[in-house]
């Protein structure tokens, strides 16, 4: 694969991710509504509703896990100065965003319909995960040399 198959894939994801994490961080000044729109759990919406702090938290928190995947592609990039643990960051990322895109095939098969939005949601998380992975294989050799280099074995 060339590199520059691998730094567009995950410049793609970083964009899904950090697009992710901005639309969690904007909902609670959008409200209740917003959260709905996102299909975020009824417990966020109904705290959103009545102005507790769960659903926000939970928006801050996911919205931090997105803008952390953002940056381990980045890292992988080479936008970002090396990033310890990106190559196992980027496994883990990769599977995550890979399941949840292809998680919604069973709801597919077993539900009579699926709505529009978890199938967009389902096919983003999916192009995501498909750029993080491509992205780890395409720069898996300049990353274990940036590893290598970030941690040398026998110096003391």
């Amino acid at each position: 694969m060339s590199k520059r198959v691998a730094h567009l894939s995950l410049l793609i994801a970083a964009a899904i991710a950090l697009f992710g994490a901005g639309i969690h961080w904007i909902a609670p000044l959008l409200g209740s509504d917003w959260y709905a729109f996102l299909h975020a759990p009824a417990a966020a919406v109904a705290s959103a509703r009545n102005g507790t702090a769960f659903g926000p938290m939970g928006a801050f928190v996911i919205g931090g896990l997105m803008f952390a995947c953002a940056l381990f592609g980045l890292s992988a990039r080479g936008d970002l100065r090396y990033l310890p643990f990106t190559r196992a960051a980027l496994v883990v990322i990769s599977f995550i965003c890979l399941t949840r895109g292809l998680i919604i095939i069973p709801y597919i098969v077993i539900l009579p319909s699926v709505e529009s939005f978890e199938l967009v949601a389902s096919a983003i998380w999916f192009v995501a995960g498909a750029g993080f992975l491509l992205g780890l294989i395409g720069t898996w050799p300049v990353l274990s040399e940036k590893a290598r280099a970030a941690h040398p074995v026998g110096t003391s």
